[in-house]
């Protein structure tokens, strides 16, 4: 068995209109610090230095590229709620540790997948998702659904 192509949908759109396309699965293990990134100790001039490299997230952000957050509603609320800045009017993320603030690239442009679209299960189907912010709902553009095709034209 296979899904309905819901990532794959978007990865061929994102070929075909020959833009960059990173899929990144929320599972239960992604964190805020993959998200945003981290200080990392590096050799400069010999020399070890600590220096701040960045995450998917404001690395994506600043690049003409499709951004897919798979498996959206198995995210965890802390990582959640860095997307949600991203998701508002302006787009804009503080990075508070680092005083800046990123201003996406006018070709930026952020997809989820979900199984349960925001609602949660309470089927069992898809163990280990949840319920999305209603506030977060709010702020996608478009949100639609993508059924499995009849049994005859999908062999």
């Amino acid at each position: 068995y296979h899904g309905t192509g819901k990532s794959t949908h978007v990865e061929q759109v994102a070929a075909r209109l020959n833009w960059p396309c990173i899929r990144v699965n929320l599972d239960s293990h992604i964190s805020r610090i993959d998200l945003i990134g981290k200080d990392a100790i590096v050799l400069q001039d010999g020399k070890q230095v600590t220096e701040f490299r960045e995450g998917i997230l404001p690395w994506a952000l600043q690049h003409p590229c499709a951004l897919v957050f798979d498996e959206y509603d198995a995210g965890r609320p802390d990582v959640m709620f860095v997307i949600q800045r991203v998701l508002e009017v302006d787009g804009k993320l503080t990075l508070l540790d680092q005083n800046k603030v990123i201003r996406p690239h006018p070709f930026f442009r952020l997809f989820s997948t979900t199984n349960t679209i925001g609602l949660g299960d309470t089927s069992g189907l898809y163990h280990g998702t949840q319920q999305i912010n209603q506030g977060q709902m709010d702020r996608w553009n478009i949100v639609t659904t993508l059924n499995y095709l009849p049994h005859d034209a999908e062999v």
